[in-house]
């Protein structure tokens, strides 16, 4: 322990009732001597009953219950088996405290932790941390897989995760890879929902809507290989599809929500073709890899750093080169996805010059960036309407096909809107059929992102047509409880058979 303090904030004891302790607290020096630990009452009328911290040290490993030296017991403690039990004596506030000594003539304790829990000799009851109903645990030195592994026992589920997170977060190199990877592992890992893993699945999912959300780094201090991140992040989505389908209710709903926020991928293949087609671009119409040029700085920063945000600077690009080179539509463009031009002056690989027209080479470069565009989006993008149906059209049957191109068709029509969000609601119909007797992990995947999409553009016409509302409320409201009840049932796990709205 190293001029640090541990608490815990309440217990649990046997039989399954509360604690009557607020806290349980450790605090050490860097230079050894005493532990103190001391216990928190509650604010009940009646005192507590005499306690007694039951104890031991972890020698080899840290959660071992190995026997302390005589060294380590003060008076007043006896010993039961591996274990000493030290009375906890009334102290300044009301607390209950003891000290354990780490150290004497012979130097200090070689004790990797101290695992403890609390003892009601009246009452004949056994306290443990409510988290997970395991020991008190107070490590001695710093072994961070160790601790890791400790802390995991000793906390709960929510507190775990958000660990995981922090320690993650405030590295000080990181990026977007590694961060699905990791997102990868912690769900791997997580129990189910009924067994204690609610809190967890809820900490990742806000995990990962502030990373689709910018509100964390992307990148810092490191380099990515587009192929890499392509491949996390597709063994992410597959990892969530793959859970969602062999669950069912509330922990499915959760899964529906964490596939929302994060990107589809693809191959490494698709990733390598971020960087290897953006370089066929530029020889191909001889734009110079000069340093100080716009194309040169988006090229490195695809290079290295590709992320979501490609897609809109490559879409900008594109309108950029549609109006004769209008620098204010460049930027409007970015602005309106929340682009803005200071974020693409602090990327790792930054982008400091404003972008060139080339209007000799015009449409072709228009006709390629396209192409690329959509490689781009083959990556990072999720739940794009066009490319989720594109992924689905060899499988989906006639009838979801023609609900899909009826909605596809009716997209253009922004003054009749009651149509479009109609359409949508028969293909959402027609798609939870499909989702539901699907057997294959990656066609699920690939039709759960459509339906995500789908949802998505009935928010956009709900929102869109408010102006119209007041014409046909009783309509807006049908469709609009319609599209919802599609979004309860796809997510935890009914089918869209077992009601018609």
């Amino acid at each position: 322990l190293s001029r640090q303090q541990l608490e815990y904030k309440s217990a649990k004891g046997t039989g399954g009732c509360e604690a009557t302790l607020l806290s349980f607290r450790a605090e050490g020096e860097e230079d050894g001597g005493d532990i103190s630990v001391w216990l928190v009452p509650s604010d009940d009328e009646d005192p507590p009953p005499p306690l007694l911290l039951h104890w031991s040290i972890g020698i080899e490993k840290q959660t071992d219950w190995s026997a302390p030296p005589e060294v380590c017991v003060r008076d007043g403690s006896t010993r039961s088996g591996s274990a000493v039990q030290t009375p906890l004596v009334a102290g300044e506030g009301g607390r209950f405290e003891t000290k354990i000594p780490m150290g004497g003539a012979g130097g200090q304790v070689q004790a990797k932790a101290i695992n403890a829990v609390i003892r009601d000799v009246q009452n004949d009851k056994w306290y443990k941390t409510s988290g997970a109903n395991a020991d008190f645990h107070v490590p001695l030195v710093h072994d961070p897989q160790a601790a890791a592994r400790d802390f995991a026992a000793d906390v709960d589920s929510a507190a775990l995760g958000a660990y995981d997170m922090y320690e993650f977060e405030g590295r000080g190199a990181l990026s977007l890879c590694e961060r699905y990877a990791k997102a990868r592992t912690m769900l791997l890992g997580a129990p189910g929902w009924e067994d204690g893993g609610a809190d967890r699945l809820n900490a990742l999912f806000v995990w990962m809507r502030f990373s689709q959300t910018r509100q964390l780094s992307w990148q810092r201090r490191h380099n990515t290989r587009p192929m890499f991140l392509s491949e996390a992040t597709e063994a992410l989505s597959k990892a969530i599809v793959h859970r969602w389908k062999r669950s069912g209710g509330s922990e499915r709903e959760m899964m529906r929500m964490i596939l929302s926020a994060v990107p589809r991928g693809s191959s490494g293949a698709d990733g390598q073709a971020i960087r290897d087609e953006i370089l066929v671009i530029m020889r191909k119409f001889e734009i110079k890899k000069r340093k100080g040029t716009f194309m040169e700085e988006w090229h490195q920063k695809l290079h290295n750093n590709s992320t979501p945000d490609d897609i809109t600077i490559c879409e900008a690009y594109l309108r950029f080169l549609e109006s004769n080179g209008d620098k204010g539509v460049f930027y409007g463009y970015l602005e309106s996805k929340g682009i803005t031009k200071k974020r693409l002056q602090t990327y790792e690989r930054p982008i400091l010059q404003e972008p060139v027209f080339f209007p000799s080479v015009k449409n072709g470069l228009i006709n390629e960036l396209s192409h690329y565009l959509q490689t781009l989006k083959r990556v990072h993008s999720g739940a794009d309407l066009f490319r989720t149906v594109d992924y689905v059209r060899g499988y989906a049957g006639d009838g979801l096909l023609s609900s899909l191109n009826a909605v596809l068709a009716n997209l253009e029509n922004t003054f009749h809107l009651l149509p479009l969000l109609n359409t949508i609601a028969q293909a959402r119909q027609e798609l939870g059929k499909r989702i539901e007797h699907e057997g294959d992990d990656n066609k699920v995947r690939d039709l759960l992102y459509l339906d995500l999409a789908l949802e998505g553009q009935a928010r956009l016409s709900v929102e869109r047509g408010m102006e119209w509302i007041e014409h046909d409320p009783a309509a807006w409201l049908l469709l609009s409880a319609e599209n919802y009840l599609y979004t309860v049932r796809h997510g935890s796990g009914g089918g869209a058979g077992d009601y018609q709205a």
